[in-house]
């Protein structure tokens, strides 16, 4: 796997092959590894593998929990047809956010929440930035609930 950023707000991690389901968890495993380290705010991760195992979905939900949990937003290329249209008929596209190219990526990850984590320090100041962050971002960025709800009677 090929890690790189493009600019302070997303990173991307490229896929090139998967060899089989033993691949597989090796993949997810850096994946994983790669988004605990992660500094950025949003990650892209660009597959450009031909073919896919068929647990590969189930994998790339798993990764999105993981990235939510981290706060990190999470978008795939598929790059190729066959990957995009396995994502499709798994009926997960709006679960992953899928994309065919880096720059719908990108384009995707700027119209959430803005590219800033809020930082992570005990002053009284920061917490305030931080419940502002989450009161202010989606709860798809955050992976929180909107800290203020309005009920309707």
């Amino acid at each position: 796997m090929k890690s790189y950023r493009t600019d302070r707000a997303h990173q991307v991690i490229e896929v090139r092959d998967v060899p089989g389901a033993d691949g597989l968890r090796q993949v997810e495993r850096q994946l994983h590894a790669a988004l605990r380290r992660c500094q950025a705010p949003a990650v892209l991760l660009d597959i450009h593998a031909a073919q896919v195992p068929l647990a590969a979905p189930q994998m790339l939900v798993r990764t999105r929990l993981l990235a939510q949990r981290r706060g990190i937003f999470l978008c795939v290329i598929a790059r190729q047809p066959r990957l995009a249209e396995t994502l499709r008929a798994e009926g997960l596209e709006s679960v992953l956010r899928v994309t065919r190219t880096l720059d719908e990526a990108r384009a995707r990850a700027g119209t959430g929440c803005p590219a800033v984590r809020p930082p992570a320090s005990p002053k009284a100041g920061t917490r305030l930035k931080a419940r502002l962050y989450r009161l202010i971002c989606s709860d798809a960025v955050t992976g929180r609930q909107p800290a203020m709800t309005v009920r309707h009677p």
